[in-house]
């Protein structure tokens, strides 16, 4: 019998769920931004498993914009859906010594419409509560992971071979 993409899909599924079962504390998951099948996929992972999966700005921004495509693909006003907001250049987000005016011109316009978001979350919020993430994490954002996670041995000490969750 010959496997189908579907197949494919059901089978990351399945491992990914166990895996982010197993997972004490936050789970990392690495798929492409505009892959929506992926992205279903990860989201009823969440689902099952009681977690969010945090996506970057960029990933709610394509998802806002597919809301009336009618392309399958959750909502980032969803309870299994945080959108995570970096720290930029200046680093100031969030930190009321500075005015708001500031601690926003770190972030393009089209991403400060997001900052104040339902589901917006911080470095310091998936910190306080890891066990409630499963945070979308490719090459080019590896350095958030200092920011999100407590325990960097913990990342560190993980099997490289195993490329879905950590």
């Amino acid at each position: 019998m010959k496997s189908t993409q579907a197949d494919s899909e059901e089978r990351v599924k399945e491992v990914a769920k166990e895996r982010v079962d197993k997972t004490k504390g936050l789970a990392t998951v690495n798929f492409p931004v505009r892959d929506t099948d992926r992205m279903q996929s990860f989201y009823q992972v969440a689902q099952q498993t009681d977690r969010a999966v945090v996506i970057n700005l960029k990933e709610a921004y394509l998802l806002e914009l597919f809301k009336d495509s009618g392309i399958t693909t959750p909502r980032v006003n969803d309870d299994h859906i945080r959108i995570y907001v970096p720290r930029k250049t200046w680093g100031v987000y969030k930190d009321d010594r500075f005015s708001e005016k500031i601690q926003r011109e770190d972030y393009d316009y089209w991403e400060r419409e997001l900052l104040d978001h339902v589901n917006a979350v911080t470095a310091k919020d998936i910190q306080e509560n890891q066990d409630d993430y499963i945070f979308r994490c490719d090459f080019f954002e590896l350095k958030e992971l200092i920011d999100v996670c407590l325990d960097m041995a913990e990342v560190a000490g993980s099997n490289p071979a195993e490329p879905i969750c950590f």
